[in-house]
């Protein structure tokens, strides 16, 4: 007589065949997998007591899909209920397993890995992004043309067969941001952009980062300066020139244009070169390139937090002028400035290095002379410059001679003389001894007391691109005062 037994899961309806099955197997349900142990068989099957023999038996789930051989069914009370789940007195007794705690599958694992992994890789783009923005310039494509934000700078990139030159920039070093090349005849156009904080670069910065990057394309001692066709660039007031000069790369005849600028505490570079026959030809193309660059309206509010301008001055002789740089740095020895002019009331050095703070540095000098009486001041200033000079020259060789020429081309900073005394730029040169040619920039007023003070700078001719321009800015700011 069959035996049925419902599964005890609520939610399961299996029911099984217990006829033949001992008092204390331990049972699986096929379908939902619920595990049990058979209790004693109700009264209607107790007229077939379990065989004292009967080894205990397991019951596996069968295959899915697949129905169970009758010999392995359980009985069921007459009412349909589970039987009793404790083991009868005169059956073996088999505890249950302790019920084991689920194990996530292998599945589950690599999942969670992998979740993970794509999180930590989340952190990490995060991070680089924050570094490049904080780090790199912002170069953003806009619709035509490139944007630089944190250089106030928009760039429309010129049309073919003009091509992005991806090896000159590291050539020239920083702040060179791109530089542009075409082949057929070869022309280079090369864009940089330094940004200073919190105070516009000088002109002596300027200027050096553009003799600096012309040291890297020219040959040295080839450069010669010419005054620009037009210096229209941005709407910026610029300073600059044309210039001629031997090409480092094949040693041929170039020509080309170099201009800086600055505006709201970014400074600003464009130089241009190609073949020295072809310049005519490149000019205009040059220009329009030039016209391809244009500020961005991002430092509305920008001001310059910069010390005010350094004054030196004597009150007894009753003169001041100013550095508005601070890049000069006075020396104070007494001994040290009588040395050099016994009339010379101050004495400064102005130290530039073109390029890393590795290479030779180039020195510039000012002296303040404080003479008597003059009608004309500056007439004074370059006879007693002159003097001055020709008796260092004939103290170190008596049969050398200094010659002395005014310089009456414009300046590299033309558009910015501003107001102040009259100024005058020389020229000396010695016979035979080239390296003693030297660049002269002198102011000169006449004080209160009577007495002429002139203001001279000097540094060696060869160096002239580095220092007129931080020259005439400090000889032009003498005053006299009270």
């Amino acid at each position: 007589m069959k035996q049925l037994l419902k599964c005890p899961n609520p939610s399961c309806s299996y029911v099984f065949d217990a006829s033949a099955i001992p008092a204390g197997a331990i049972l699986i349900c096929p379908r939902c997998t619920m595990r049990f142990t058979l209790g004693p068989l109700a009264a209607s099957a107790s007229h077939l007591p379990p065989s004292p023999t009967m080894p205990t038996q397991t019951l596996s789930a069968p295959p899915s899909g697949t129905i169970p051989p009758p010999s392995h069914s359980l009985a069921a009370t007459p009412t349909g209920t589970p039987a009793a789940a404790s083991p009868s007195p005169t059956s073996p007794t088999v505890a249950a397993p302790p019920p084991e705690s689920p194990l996530p599958s292998r599945t589950t694992q690599l999942k969670t890995i992998a979740l993970i992994v794509i999180f930590a890789l989340g952190l990490a783009v995060a991070g680089l992004a924050v570094w490049y923005r904080l780090n790199m310039p912002t170069e953003r494509p806009r619709p035509g043309g490139v944007q630089y934000r944190d250089l106030n700078l928009a760039l429309v990139p010129p049309s073919p067969p003009w091509e992005v030159d991806g090896q000159w920039p590291s050539k020239l070093g920083s702040p060179f941001v791109v530089v542009y090349r075409r082949d057929n005849p070869t022309a280079y156009v090369a864009i940089a952009a330094r940004d200073y904080a919190n105070r516009q670069p000088h002109s002596t910065e300027l200027q050096t980062v553009l003799m600096a990057a012309l040291g890297r394309i020219t040959e040295s001692g080839t450069l010669t300066q010419m005054p620009l066709e037009d210096d229209n660039w941005m709407g910026l007031t610029v300073s600059g020139f044309r210039f001629r000069a031997i090409f480092k790369d094949d040693s041929s005849a170039i020509s080309g244009q170099a201009l800086a600028a600055s505006r709201q505490g970014i400074g600003y570079w464009f130089i241009a070169w190609t073949a020295e026959s072809l310049y005519p030809e490149y000019a205009e193309e040059f220009h329009k390139i030039r016209n391809l660059c244009r500020l961005l309206d991002l430092r509305k509010d920008w001001k310059p937090t910069l010390p005010p301008a350094v004054p030196y001055k004597n009150t007894t002789a009753g003169y001041v002028f100013t550095d508005a740089s601070h890049s000069w740095k006075e020396i104070t020895d007494t001994d040290q400035i009588r040395g050099h002019d016994p009339n010379a009331d101050k004495l400064l050095k102005l130290e530039i290095f073109p390029g890393h703070r590795r290479d030779l540095s180039k020195l510039g000098y000012l002296a303040a002379y404080v003479l008597q009486g003059g009608d004309d001041p500056l007439a004074v200033g370059r006879q007693y410059v002159s003097e001055r000079r020709r008796r260092e020259i004939k103290d170190a060789n008596p049969e050398l001679d200094v010659n002395f020429t005014e310089l009456t081309d414009p300046p590299a900073d033309a558009a910015s003389a501003g107001s102040g005394p009259p100024t005058l730029r020389l020229h000396s040169r010695v016979k035979n001894a080239s390296g003693q040619d030297r660049l002269h920039v002198l102011s000169a007023v006449r004080t209160t007391q009577g007495m002429t003070v002139v203001v001279h700078a000097w540094c060696d001719w060869a160096d002239r691109a580095y220092f007129e321009t931080a020259f005439l800015q400090i000889v032009r700011t003498l005053q006299a005062t009270q």
